[in-house]
Formats: C-alpha cells, structure tokens, sequence
C-alpha cells in the first residue's frame, strides 16, 4: 500500500494514477489542530484502520496524482534518528576510519522536512552544500529493546530521503546536527510504502540525479548496518515510536548543490522525489556585535589563513626572485657555468622566462588539483615544493641542473598561485574576502623587494667561506626558510578535528609531479632549441606568447563548456586588460632587467634597487585589483 500526504496535509491512497483522500472518513470525528497528522494516527493503529482502507477505498474522493502537491509523507515525526558512515565507499570517500556501527547516530530537526516537490533554501551562498541520498524507514509501533530478528514487526514502511548537508571548512566547524538541520534540509518522500511492499530492505536500488547527472547509485546490500540492525541499536539507547524515522545512511557519490540545481532521487519499489534548490539572500555570518552562533570573535582562524598565505607569497616569491640577482653576480664574477656563455646577460633573461613559463603553464591544472583534493593541500605542498627544489639548487652544479630545478620550483609555485585566492575566499567572511586578498598579496611585493635587495648581500657575507661558491647560499638559505613555513602552514591551516580526520598527501603530489615534468620536458626542448639556434631576447619573448596563446586555445577547446563563457564575458574583459600591465612588470622588469640594467652600465645594488621601485608600482596597481 503507498500512503501519502498531500495539499493540505490530506491523507490519501494512491493505486496507480488516483490519490484516494480517505482521512475524512477515518478521522472525521477526531479534533485536527495544527499538530494533528493523519499519517502518524494511522500507523499508530495501522491494524485498526487498515479493513477500513481496503473495504471502502473507492468510496472516498479520488484526485488525479498529477493534480495535487505531495507533502512529506510524515508531517512532523517525533524524531530524524541519522546513521552517520553506513556505506563503505562512503567511508573511503570521507577517509575517516569510524562506521555506524561505532558513531552510532544523529539527530536531524523534524522541522527540516519537507515534501518531494518542494524548494531546498540553502541559506549561505559563500559554504558548500551537499545532497546525501538515503533510503528512510518509519516506525509502526513502540519500540524499546528490539533485537534484530525482531526488528521488522516494528517497522511500518519505506521511504525516501536526501539529507542536505552544510560542510565544514577550515574556518567553520558546526556541529554534526546544526549542519543538517537547517529548515528545508531533509526533501521526503515521495510517500511511505508498507513493508510488505518491499520484500529486502537491504537489497534495493537507488539513484540520485543533479541536473540529470548521475551522482549516486548504490545498491543497500552495501550498507555496513542492516536495517533490522539499525532498529536493534537505537531501541536500545531511545524508545522509537510511531512516525519516527529513521534514515539509513548515504553512499559515495556525495556532491555540492547550488542555486537552481534539480535534484532526483529515486529508489526501486518507492518512487521519485524531485527538488530543486535556490539560495535564501541571509548569510549565517553575522556582523561583529550582532551576537548569535556565528558572531565574529577578535582573532580567527581566517586570519590565520591569511597571515600564513602571505607569508607563502614572501618565500615563494623570494625563491623565484633569487634567480636574477644570483645570475647578475654570476656574471659579474664570471663564476661557474656562467663564465663559459658567449652572452651572459641573455642567458639570465634566458633563464628567468624559463622560470616565469613554468609557474604560467601549473596554473591552469592547479585550479582543478585544488578542487579536486583541496586547496589547503596544495597550497601547503606548492610552498613545501618550493623549499625542496630551492635547497637542491643550491647543493648541485651545471647549467642544465640549475635550469630544471629553477623550472620545477616554477612549476611547483605555479599551483600556489592559483589556489590561494581559492582558499581565502573559502575560508573568509564574504565582506573580508577583498581585504584578505589584498592582504595576502602584498606579500608579492615584499617578497620580490626583499629578495632583489638582499641577495646580493647575502652573498657577500658567504664569500669568505664559501669562495665562488657562495652563489649557493641564498638559495641554501630560503630553501630551509621555505621548508620551514610550510611546516608552519601545515600546523596552523588545519581545520579543528583534524587529529580525528585522515588527509592523504600521496595522489595530489603524484598528480603535480606528473604535470610538472611534462612541462619540464617541453620548457627544457624550449631551451635547447633557442640556445641552438642564438635566438634574440625579442624573438624569444615572442615564441612563449604564441605558445600561451596556443595554451589557451587547447585549453578552450578541450573545456570550452567551463571558459568558455568566462573567456567570453564583457563584464571580464577590463579584468583582462587590467592584468596585462601586471603581467608586463612581472615578466620584462622582473627578469629581463638583468640584461637591461647591465646594458647601461648598472650594478647590482643599481639593479636591485630598480627592480624594488617596479615591485612598488606592481603593488599599487595589484592591491585594488583584489580588493572589493
């Protein structure tokens, strides 16, 4: 039998295509108030009614099915009791050792329900949200105690129900039960089978759709507790009662709705339930003073976030900054591979695009690394990257080892770049991300200032005991400082919990070496053939702005339906213009400067001191770039 609520909270019957709307004839005489609902008083005394259903059915008002609203099946149960990690490939998706079986359970509000037709409000457009398809079943009488093989004579019938989910992230770590309780948070339905409708509860069918997108298909005999399990371990801490339900867990699969996503679950022998979600306008972050759960506090753990990328800006662009001002005492010193080139100053320009290339070329697959495995990750293993290869520049010698290794710290900053703004924006109160953003990066300038300035120093202060060899010092020494902010950012960025949370370092790092030495293949085949062929510092600024512009239409090719819309926006285009003199500072000052600088006659104090004076410039035009 398939009972259901709909319109106005009626009670109905449906065979086929009719809903038969048979409250009236059992409850007429029962005083119905706001709290009052037919489904829960009918499986109360489910036996007592039942001959009255099946006798005179056809004698109540029948409604076409297509013709009326379904509601939720259960207008307010007493209780949502939830079994967290009921699936193992939910398990392996969430990377957390404990099951069900373990945690036990959840409570959700039973104010979240809502019907199978009805709008999901997700009230923060700023946190991630995610649908959790489930297969619920609802209690038929008191139960307290029940062992499993007992547990069916306690069920009423099926159901089904996605569990709406506010994630937590590296500022806000909610509760289990505030995050799936918000109104709107648990879409039912679309009604309620009987049991005997269903002859194995843990051998059904089920499959959630997000646009017409598979995102979930599991099969329940791959739940880790049965459902005569789950009513054995929670009657023995609750007593269950008439119209509870109880939700039996959700597969992999699990994945982010957004405004005017359609979503549609559907479960062999139950039915389909179809949802759609729009934003609400209100944020749950409140203004500082306004009070509530979410008031803002003095330091918080955005500000964290923010001191530590900024200090990442300052490292990794002093990492990357150190090649010109090492190659320009090189050259003036004729020390090392250097003394050896017909034409120094080209060589260093040489090298500092090579460099500039390899951090252009990770930027674009280091957006899809940080949504793939989390932009805290990468950040931390970019940064940890760049300490590496930056020591081992300093511990080798040769001109092809110096060039690979300053190509794969380029290669490896380059994720870096792309994903910090990710993560402020994740982590940030949506009215700061515009200082944060400018906050961060002003370590940009700072760490370019700094290293264009001081390296030469550093440097002299190493040639009494290093000899010619203390080239090597600079990056000696910013590799170990390096190393050691990104231990500090892998301490201080975690979220809470962490010690409870596995977090596994192994694929994206697999994933960056791959790309990055395929990009160091090409890069380097770049510089053995401008190197053979005497190629001018022009000329070889015009052979890697075709090879971006091809980059670019690759890229657009291949995820035309993703940029394309972006590479085409009107409202974009200022943004792009805007970069350009950016992109020109950090490009022809940043690192052909060296050639420059010493074609007029200027030293390396001169040249720091000039290229400091660009940084300044960079910075003013950048900062209201990533502002508000």
């Amino acid at each position: 039998m398939k009972l259901a609520l709909f319109d106005d909270f009626q009670l109905g019957v449906i065979v086929d295509d009719v809903i038969y709307e048979i409250g009236s004839r059992l409850f007429g005489h029962l005083h119905q108030g706001v709290s009052f609902c037919p489904m829960t008083q009918l499986i109360a005394e489910f036996d007592v009614y039942r001959p009255e259903i099946e006798n005179h059915l056809h004698e109540c008002p029948a409604y076409a099915l297509a013709d009326v609203r379904l509601r939720q099946p259960v207008k307010k149960p007493g209780k949502i009791v939830a079994a967290p990690v009921n699936y193992v490939s939910h398990q392996k998706e969430m990377k957390v050792e404990h099951t069900a079986r373990g945690l036990g359970f959840f409570l959700k509000a039973p104010s979240s329900i809502i019907g199978p037709g009805d709008t999901i409000v997700l009230p923060d457009p700023n946190r991630r949200f995610d649908h959790e398809l489930e297969l619920a079943f609802v209690i038929g009488k008191t139960a307290k105690n029940v062992k499993a093989e007992n547990a069916y004579e306690y069920i009423f019938g099926y159901t089904g129900l996605i569990d709406v989910t506010l994630r937590p992230d590296d500022v806000h770590h909610e509760e289990r039960c505030l995050r799936k309780s918000f109104d709107t948070f648990t879409p039912m339905g679309p009604w309620i089978v009987t049991k005997e409708e269903i002859d194995d509860p843990n051998n059904v069918n089920m499959v959630l759709t997000v646009n017409g997108e598979v995102r979930q298909k599991v099969n329940t005999k791959e739940m880790i507790c049965s459902v005569a399990e789950l009513v054995e371990i929670y009657s023995h801490i609750m007593t269950l009662e008439p119209g509870d339900v109880i939700t039996t867990g959700t597969p992999d699969g699990v994945g982010p709705i957004h405004d005017g996503d359609v979503i549609r679950m559907e479960i062999e022998g139950i039915g389909v339930i179809p949802s759609t979600s729009p934003w609400l306008p209100a944020r749950l972050h409140c203004d500082k003073g306004k009070g509530g759960l979410f008031m803002e506090r003095g330091w918080e753990r955005y500000h964290t976030v923010w001191l530590m990328l900024f200090l990442g800006w300052v490292v990794s662009y002093i990492d990357r900054t150190l090649t010109g001002p090492v190659v320009t005492w090189m050259i003036e010193n004729k020390v090392e591979f250097l003394a050896e080139s017909s034409n120094p100053h080209a060589l260093g320009g040489l090298l500092g695009s090579l460099f500039f290339a390899g951090y252009m070329l990770t930027q674009f697959p280091g957006g899809y690394f940080g949504d793939k495995f989390g932009y805290r990750v990468i950040v931390i293993i970019s940064i940890i990257w760049a300490g590496v290869t930056t020591l081992l520049t300093g511990l080798v010698g040769g001109l092809v080892a110096f060039i690979a290794l300053r190509v794969l710290t380029g290669l490896g900053e380059g994720v870096f770049y792309s994903n910090d703004r990710s993560l402020i924006t994740q982590v940030t109160p949506p009215e700061k991300v515009g200082l944060g953003m400018g906050v961060v990066l002003t370590g940009l300038t700072l760490g370019l200032t700094i290293a264009t300035i001081a390296t030469p120093y550093v440097i002299q202060l190493f040639q009494p005991s290093m000899g010619t060899h203390a080239w090597k010092a600079p990056f000696l020494l910013m590799g170990a400082i390096t190393l050691i902010v990104g231990a500090m950012m892998y301490k201080w960025m975690r979220p809470d919990g962490f010690a409870v949370q596995s977090e596994s370092y192994g694929p994206p790092v697999g994933r960056l070496l791959q790309t990055s030495f395929l990009f160091l293949i090409i890069i380097m085949t770049l510089y053995y053939a401008t190197n053979a062929m005497q190629l001018s510092p022009a000329t070889i600024g015009l052979v890697l702005t075709a090879l971006a512009v091809l980059y670019i239409v690759y890229i657009y090719k291949a995820k035309s339906e993703e940029v394309g819309p972006i590479l085409k926006s009107r409202n974009l285009l200022f943004l792009y213009l805007s970069f350009i003199p950016v992109l020109w500072h950090l490009w022809f000052y940043g690192f052909w400067s060296v050639a420059i600088v010493q074609d007029f006659g200027g030293g390396t104090l001169v040249s720091a001191a000039l290229i400091a004076s660009f940084n300044a410039v960079a910075g003013l035009i950048g900062f209201p770039l990533g502002g508000d």
